[in-house]
């Protein structure tokens, strides 16, 4: 038969195991659902990232469009000031 003490000493250990896995599986477990935030919130990231990326493409895509236009507006203003002042001083 075995000695109190031992089984005493073994129900003791026993515990201690148990309750360090338990503690254990608690960390799993905030680990996992950090873990699942984080993934949601790299899907997320990722997302935004092609967004402004195509909306970075549509807008010099744009730019690239319109400036000769504006360009040419400009230019087109810069002479008819220069002709309304050269009017004026006759």
């Amino acid at each position: 038969m075995a000695d109190p003490t031992d089984t005493q000493f073994k129900q003791i250990h026993d515990q201690q195991i148990h309750d360090q896995l338990d503690s254990i599986r608690k960390v799993n477990e905030k680990m996992s659902a950090v873990n699942e935030t984080m993934l949601m919130q790299i899907d997320r990231n990722h997302h935004n990232i092609v967004a402004l990326q195509s909306l970075k493409q549509e807008l010099d895509d744009f730019k690239e469009a319109a400036c000769p236009v504006l360009r040419s507006a400009h230019i087109d203003e810069v002479k008819r000031v220069k002709l309304s002042y050269a009017c004026s001083l006759n």
